[in-house]
């Protein structure tokens, strides 16, 4: 095999659609949802703010309401802060919101 071979077997088939969401996480709700309002997504978790709980539990809430694997929904930034940044792989940023307004 050359090496343009190779570059042409290990090259993707196709892009897979991914978006970032920005969320606004609230941790010691009553129970875990997740709600669309105004175009901004609002996670409220039950779990407390303390060593990344609630973090987790706004990922895994908000991967159930997408109807994606955990796996699929990562944090980008905002560990520590109410404000976070999730990257979506599987969706795009219109059909993410699409499945959350529904």
């Amino acid at each position: 095999m050359t090496v343009a071979d190779l570059r042409a077997y290990a090259a993707p088939m196709g892009r897979h659609p991914r978006c970032i969401l920005e969320v606004r996480v609230t941790p010691r709700a009553g129970r875990n949802d997740v709600r669309l309002n105004d175009g901004r997504v609002r996670i409220r978790v039950a779990e407390i703010p303390e060593n990344g709980r609630a973090t987790e539990a706004a990922r895994r809430t908000l991967a159930r309401a997408l109807g994606l694997q955990r796996r699929s929904v990562t944090l980008r930034t905002g560990m520590t802060s109410r404000t976070k940044r999730f990257q979506i792989e599987g969706l795009s940023r219109d059909e993410a919101l699409e499945r959350l307004g529904s």
